[in-house]
């Protein structure tokens, strides 16, 4: 899941910490700002009011909205860093291809400005970050920039101000940009198979097939079927199906569609049939997930 955070203003930092446990915990949180959490070392687990469950281990950071309630749970020792922040307008959920769809248009606008030789040094309003992110080789970078935060959260002095609100905001578009190179990460996939996925994804509203996309793209089947099986680990059917049971979360989610307009909007040949796969994937009905998103939205 992503979050949309408003940047303009840039965020403000009420509170940073610096917190080592051992023999694990438990302990509950509800905060009136929101909560952004980066695990230096071990492993813990959320339980959100809702229901929703999320571990996160070393190298990872996580972001809650204000208001939220959970419990954290640790059963090893644990060290990490949280930083507490309000921004001016509240996190906000968005859907993958919301995210997808923003990043191309700020792509399309970067591109036309330098076609047009424009400079611009404007910002924009909202960035995109993951709820749970894995640094990988930039946890080390973010640690950093996290400890800076502490270090001019402590200092009185509006350099110390300043300070602290530059090294946060490079801290969110660090996470900012780590997300987004998660979301379109495709660096060790052959260029075929991109472009059969790529197909997919902008064509799983219509009927697609093996035999169908061998004739499109010019490949055996046999060809096809061995990039999925060996870059994907799955079926053409079943990566179809994948992708329609993705996009169904967001219909079901930010949409007020039934379930028979989900199913038909996405091309499945009935409702059963949707409702079907969708609890064999997410093992619960399509009906329940959409009453819990609309419970969950209040």
């Amino acid at each position: 899941m992503f979050f949309r955070l408003c940047i303009s203003p840039l965020p403000t930092v009420t509170r940073v910490g610096h917190i080592k446990y051992r023999h694990g915990w438990t302990e509950s949180y509800c905060h009136d700002d929101n909560d952004l959490i980066f695990v230096v070392s071990g492993e813990f687990s959320y339980d959100f009011a809702d229901g929703t469950k999320v571990s996160v281990r070393s190298g990872c950071s996580h972001i809650i909205p204000e208001g939220t309630r959970y419990t954290i749970r640790a059963e090893g020792d644990c060290d990490f860093y949280f930083v507490h922040f309000t921004s001016v307008k509240p996190l906000s959920a968005c859907s993958e291809q919301t995210v997808s769809d923003e990043l191309q248009k700020m792509k399309l606008s970067q591109t036309k400005s330098q076609n047009e030789d424009k400079y611009t040094d404007e910002l924009p309003v909202d960035i995109f970050i993951n709820d749970v992110v894995f640094l990988g080789d930039r946890a080390e970078s973010l640690r950093y920039r996290i400890s800076r935060c502490e270090e001019f959260r402590l200092g009185s002095s509006p350099l110390d101000r300043l300070r602290l609100q530059n090294s946060f905001f490079n801290l969110l578009l660090t996470l900012s940009s780590v997300s987004s190179e998660a979301l379109t990460d495709s660096r060790h996939q052959p260029a075929a198979l991109l472009k059969i996925t790529g197909f997919i994804e902008d064509n799983y509203t219509m009927p697609i097939t093996l035999s169908g996309l061998s004739e499109e793209f010019g490949f055996s089947k046999q060809y096809i079927m061995r990039l999925f099986h060996d870059h994907l680990g799955t079926t053409v059917t079943h990566y179809v199906n994948c992708v329609k049971l993705r996009k169904s979360q967001d219909l079901l989610r930010f949409t007020g569609l039934s379930i028979a307009e989900v199913a038909y909007s996405l091309g499945f040949s009935s409702s059963y049939y949707f409702c079907r796969l969708f609890k064999a994937a997410y093992t619960v009905p399509p009906t329940e997930y959409q009453k819990s998103c609309r419970k969950n939205r209040g």
